[in-house]
């Protein structure tokens, strides 16, 4: 299954400005994203199980 990206209506108002120790530390910060984290943390279980991703063509399609 190949996967397609497009983007549509996407503007850059102002330039992205560099990830610094700051901005971690609230994204690490439990008490604002703890249902994100869960999230993530079951999403990215539920990926690494899959049994498409442990086979090597897998990766060969999706780095070239």
């Amino acid at each position: 299954m190949d996967i397609f990206y497009t983007t549509k209506n996407v503007q850059m108002s102002r330039p992205l400005k560099p990830f610094t120790k700051a901005d971690e530390k609230k994204l690490l910060d439990l008490d604002h994203n703890y249902g994100d984290k869960l999230l993530y943390d079951a999403l990215n279980a539920t990926w690494w199980n899959q049994t498409e991703v442990k086979v090597n063509d897998f990766w060969n399609e999706v780095c070239q």
